[in-house]
């Protein structure tokens, strides 16, 4: 029973040390840009961002199931579709979570709408 206790109380130890307790922090890169630019700018001229890196902050609406493609939603209930560039994931445990992104924004010509590629994000 006691070796039991102990394997249980192990796997709990490296589950919140691994980062698997919660969805909160830092995820990709570092965020180095203050001011954030409104998600409506974004959709409506995604073009306009495409050469530059830029901050946008709302809650994360939607979660694809392997944490790749996020849905950020701002105040105004407008909601972009962002995409991982980089070796992380969002959590799906994250929905409904504030976030601060950072990265670029494109055109994608095959869902004809505004993408936002997050290279790093701050999850709160």
């Amino acid at each position: 029973m006691h070796r039991l206790f102990i394997g249980f109380a192990l796997a709990a130890m490296i589950a919140a040390l691994s980062g698997c307790a919660g969805p909160l922090g830092n995820y990709g890169e570092e965020i180095t840009i203050d001011e954030d630019t409104p998600i409506e700018e974004v959709l409506r001229y995604p073009a306009n961002f495409e050469d530059e890196d830029i901050l946008i902050e709302g809650v994360i609406d939607d979660i694809g199931e392997d944490g790749a493609v996020i849905f950020v939603m701002d105040t105004h209930s407008h909601s972009l579709r962002c995409e991982i560039d980089g070796d992380f994931i969002i959590p799906v445990s994250a929905k409904t979570r504030g976030i601060r992104a950072q990265g670029r924004a494109m055109f994608d010509r095959e869902v004809m709408q505004a993408v936002f590629l997050i290279k790093g994000c701050e999850v709160f």
